[in-house]
């Protein structure tokens, strides 16, 4: 017999105690013999699950929200979503179309390593030194008071070492490395809820068009 005169086949109704009352079952997804609720079937078919023949699906609103109907197309501004139609997701992961447009901090480097230390041999002269300011293509020469002379002078030039010369990369190609930054990792998205027992009716009304 009905469950009460005003309820239908196939009504979904909220309840604040944790079982489906008699004549209801959980909106929970499961499926169920269409040989035994047959009423219900009519109504549902496998909109919801199952195989249209022998089992079908009831609404799953487990962890779900429901939504109105709307079939009306997307030029309206609202997505269109027909009966039994299941969509979102409670968390999402951001890809690079979805980052506001932003920058980020480069490093630059020379392609040999950067700055290099090494020894070096100086080519001078230990004596003999002809002026005080070097002119193009001058060596250093040895004389307290004078301190270059012209190639090719009277004495061959001496070797001086010199040690810890730094050298900077002034040249060759630079390149530069822009450092990933960020997990991946998926954030939350749904609205504060507060679950309850939906429950759809078994063993209602049947639910006439006109």
């Amino acid at each position: 017999m009905p469950v009460s005169d005003a309820t239908y086949t196939g009504e979904i109704a909220m309840f604040s105690f944790d079982y489906a009352p008699f004549g209801w079952a959980y909106c929970n997804g499961a499926l169920i013999p269409v040989s035994q609720n047959q009423a219900l079937f009519a109504l549902l078919a496998d909109t919801y699950g199952g195989n249209n023949s022998t089992v079908f699906g009831l609404p799953n609103l487990n962890s779900r929200s429901p939504v109105g109907r709307y079939g009306g197309g997307s030029s309206s501004g609202f997505p269109t979503l027909e009966i039994g139609q299941a969509v979102g997701s409670q968390t999402v992961t951001l890809g690079v179309p979805n980052l506001p447009a932003h920058t980020h901090v480069a490093a630059v480097a020379p392609t040999n390593g950067g700055v290099t230390d090494f020894s070096a041999t100086l080519t001078a002269y230990e004596t003999g030194a002809d002026r005080s300011a070097p002119e193009a293509g001058d060596l250093l020469a040895g004389s307290d008071a004078i301190r270059f002379r012209a190639p090719g002078g009277f004495n061959e030039p001496a070797s001086v070492n010199l040690g810890g010369v730094s050298v900077t990369q002034s040249t060759a190609g630079y390149h530069v490395t822009v450092n990933e930054t960020g997990d991946g990792i998926p954030f939350g998205i749904q609205s504060p809820v507060l679950a309850v027992n939906f429950s759809i009716c078994m063993e209602g009304l049947f639910p006439a068009r006109t």
